[in-house]
């Protein structure tokens, strides 16, 4: 009975990857669309820069915390929108070790032979003995991050020191910085990338440097709640695009580190 279980699961499991396989008409369309958020979000950091030379904002900064925050863009309003890095712990929260070799599941899966995508603030170090041999960082970060590096870790970390083991301890990795992500996201997408990571996001509100907080928001429009908080911009949209276009194409994106605050 467990057998044929099996064989009608993995039956199922076929046909949904069949009727939702990519076309090569979704695939044109992230390859056109990659072209067109280089390009825009190319002009929109220029233009952000530009405006923070003139107003003294800060462009890129890492505080006491080791968060690095980096502007990307200006709003509709003007105003500036930062980047900033996020990770928590996640392993063990899912229990991904129930599905290693001699693991509860009995699946014996280590991630052998996938590639897995990663954007965050910097480079990852790629000589780190728990990753060497099986990242490509395939863009030109200004340096390495030790945050990259550690959410690399969380990914595929081999095992050298057990307690470090990754989620796919035997996968391979592409790296990226997060400048052009969601159009290096859709290139990656249309080349038929499974799973990418992204720990970071938009500040919005207020921000704590680790000393102190930082009000982010308009406050032309409210010194209590920014409206950028969960607002569907074309940025969201954008990902959404590339989602609808690949669909066997996970994109994990962090929730933020505001429980604590």
């Amino acid at each position: 009975m467990k057998h044929i279980k099996l064989v009608l699961a993995l039956l199922f499991v076929g046909f949904f990857s069949l009727a939702y396989a990519q076309s090569s008409e979704q695939v044109a369309r992230l390859q056109d669309l990659a072209a067109q958020l280089k390009q825009k979000s190319q002009a929109e950091k220029a233009e952000a820069v530009r405006v923070a030379n003139e107003k003294g904002w800060p462009v890129r900064t890492e505080d006491e915390n080791g968060r690095i925050t980096e502007l990307m863009r200006l709003d509709e309003n003007g105003m500036p929108m930062y980047y900033t890095t996020f990770n928590a712990e996640g392993a063990a929260l899912i229990n991904s070790d129930e599905l290693y070799n001699g693991g509860a599941a009995g699946l014996n899966l280590s991630g052998a032979g996938q590639t897995l995508g990663i954007w965050d603030g910097g480079a990852v170090l790629s000589t780190h003995q728990e990753l060497t041999g099986r990242v490509t960082q395939k863009d030109s970060p200004a340096s390495t991050h030790w945050h990259a590096t550690h959410v690399a870790g969380t990914m595929i970390a081999s095992g050298v020191v057990n307690s470090a083991k990754g989620m796919s301890y035997a996968a391979s990795l592409s790296a990226y910085d997060w400048d052009d992500d969601a159009s290096e996201m859709a290139t990656e997408a249309a080349g038929g990338m499974k799973v990418s990571q992204h720990s970071y996001g938009q500040i919005t509100g207020w921000y704590n440097n680790g000393s102190n907080w930082y009000w982010y928001g308009n406050t032309s429009i409210s010194e209590t709640e920014d409206y950028s908080w969960g607002f569907y911009d074309s940025y969201a949209n954008a990902w959404d695009e590339i989602a609808h276009n690949a669909p066997n194409y996970l994109i994990v994106k962090s929730a933020g580190n505001d429980r604590g605050e």
